[in-house]
């Protein structure tokens, strides 16, 4: 029997199981230790010399969080790095991070390329939450692994005025 490529939904994009994104991301989104290296490597790659990180407690009802001093994101780069699957870091920013405005160091070589570090946040909570800030821009975004499409963001808010840069990601649920 052939299948008629004119059928209904043709014109719909690829189709993704719930189940992809876990497969795809294999242990980062599966083991604790290498989900909270991801994060960390993800803070270096930003030239973060500070990393805070909260623990979850169930219960204090204490939400999992991680927050760095990097260069943080505008919004149109948080977006295309988020949206992107198997965003190339190198590719697209280079080998090396510059240092932030204000800290006279040298270039750092970049520890992550292949774009999976982000979705360790998703071991902690699902949906997260993150804020990234710089150039005096706050931008404030939930992201949960969709139905149509493997990673789902909502703008929650913008805000200028910000000071400083960096980024944190913060669990909406105890897990």
């Amino acid at each position: 029997m052939a299948i008629n490529a004119t059928a209904q939904g043709s014109d719909q994009g690829t189709l993704f199981e719930e189940r992809f994104l876990g497969r795809y991301a294999g242990s980062i989104m599966s083991d604790p230790t290498v989900a909270i290296v991801e994060l960390v490597a993800n803070a270096w790659d930003a030239y973060a010399t500070k990393v805070d990180i909260q623990w979850p407690d169930r219960d204090t009802a204490t939400p999992f969080r991680i927050e760095d001093n990097g260069v943080g994101m505008t919004p149109a780069e948080f977006e295309v790095r988020w949206r992107t699957l198997d965003y190339d870091r190198v590719l697209h920013q280079g080998l090396v991070v510059h240092p932030p405005p204000g800290l006279a160091e040298l270039p750092r070589p970049v520890y992550g390329r292949n774009g999976k570090g982000r979705l360790a946040a998703f071991l902690f909570s699902t949906p997260y939450r993150i804020k990234t800030w710089q150039d005096g821009k706050e931008a404030t975004y939930l992201v949960s692994q969709g139905r149509a499409d493997p990673i789902k963001f909502d703008l929650e808010s913008i805000r200028d005025g910000a000071s400083g840069h960096g980024t944190e990601i913060s669990g909406v649920q105890v897990v």
